[in-house]
């Protein structure tokens, strides 16, 4: 008859174990390195269904919203969608500071409107249910100034999206 050789399991899960906790850990110095090493080439990496590493920042993408967090501090943005993050990350990266402070600002802006949006939609149904006049002309002007402040701020975001396209880096 064969011989059989027979291993504790503890023995096999140990040495498993410890085996994915050096690739784990090769793994990330390995990336420390390429990102302190490599500051001139942009490097994005996608981080399973949660998000990205872009250059020097991380994106958290969440069901409504998306974090960035930059790598050398605890300031964390939210926007209102990934693409939006992305080229923020991405202008910061190639130092177009100013640009990317203006998608960051637009788009809050947009969240904004979004937010009156709501509000006033709201107050005029109700208002149209007490069937007060003079609220519900209120509300309707607010409500379409808000929607114009809308269109106008998504093409001004759309501008400047289209603008980031064009990065000499």
């Amino acid at each position: 008859m064969d011989k059989s050789i027979t291993l504790d399991k503890n023995i096999v899960e140990q040495a498993v174990h410890e085996a994915v906790a050096t690739v784990r850990s090769w793994t990330l110095r390995e990336l420390q390195n390429l990102l302190s090493k490599n500051n001139k080439k942009l490097i994005i990496i996608p981080i399973g269904d949660h998000g990205y590493i872009v250059g020097n920042h991380a994106l958290k993408i969440h069901k409504n919203e998306c974090r960035v967090i930059y790598r050398y501090s605890d300031q964390e943005l939210v926007f209102s969608n990934g693409t939006i993050a992305m080229v923020y990350a991405i202008t910061q990266f190639y130092k177009k500071y100013e640009l990317a402070e203006e998608i960051h600002q637009r788009d809050q802006r947009l969240y904004n409107l979004s937010t009156e949006i709501n509000f006033f939609t709201t107050k005029l149904a109700r208002a149209k249910k007490q069937k007060n006049s003079f609220k519900t002309d209120i509300y309707a002007s607010r409500l379409s100034q808000a929607q114009a402040q809308l269109m106008y701020n998504r093409g001004l975001l759309e501008k400047r999206l289209n603008l980031a396209k064009y990065i000499n880096h």
